[in-house]
């Protein structure tokens, strides 16, 4: 009756830590968006934790029934007969559920490996798309250099020409200057002459 506890209590602990173990990783399903597949297994696995707690919890009470019945009736083999074989059976139950649930761990997780890898190639096309247009700036940019440094030469040949234009404002400058001067002395020349 003492290993037949300890059994129990292992395949139950066993159950919950499974058990356990889907609700960590649904965890991290709900903060990503699963693809539609990747919702059903889930589902799945759900319905399937489930069907495992309410074989759970019925082993657990007929194994109570069976042992408060084993006390009121008096056909010990009947009774030891009959509670072995519930517990066979809910036993058998348990361990299929178990398997269908770790069948559905495994399928669920090859699942997550291929959207992962979905994405990662995702991410690969995106980046080459932006390293191709990187390249079609990095070309425009050149182009606009390029564009940039034709001004600039022509801002230089305009620069030489007002430059020339200054020196030949100042040449006209200069000559006006001397006409000035010499209306000037004409000027003087005359004033001086009509006043002799």
């Amino acid at each position: 009756m003492a290993k037949e506890v300890e059994a129990s209590e292992g395949i139950l602990i066993d159950v919950f830590e499974r058990i356990e173990t889907f609700f960590r990783r649904l965890e991290v399903h709900t903060k990503v968006p699963p693809t539609p597949a990747m919702k059903d297994m889930m589902i799945k696995i759900t319905a399937e934790v489930l069907d495992i707690l309410g074989t759970a919890t019925k082993e657990m009470k007929q194994s109570r029934a069976s042992e408060f019945g084993l006390l009121l009736t008096s056909p010990l083999a009947h009774v030891v007969i009959e509670k072995f074989l519930k517990k066979v059976a809910g036993i058998t139950k348990l361990d299929d559920g178990l398997k269908r649930l770790d069948k559905m761990a495994n399928e669920e997780s090859k699942m997550a490996i291929a959207e992962a890898l979905r994405i990662a190639q995702n991410i690969e096309t995106k980046v080459d798309g932006v390293d191709e247009k990187l390249g079609v700036v990095g070309e425009q940019v050149e182009v606009v250099g390029e564009r940039v440094e034709v001004v600039g030469e022509q801002v230089e040949v305009v620069v030489e020409r007002v430059e020339g234009i200054g020196k030949d404002v100042k040449v006209v400058e200069e000559m006006v200057q001397t006409a000035i001067e010499g209306a000037q002395i004409v000027t003087t020349s005359l004033n001086d002459t009509t006043h002799v």
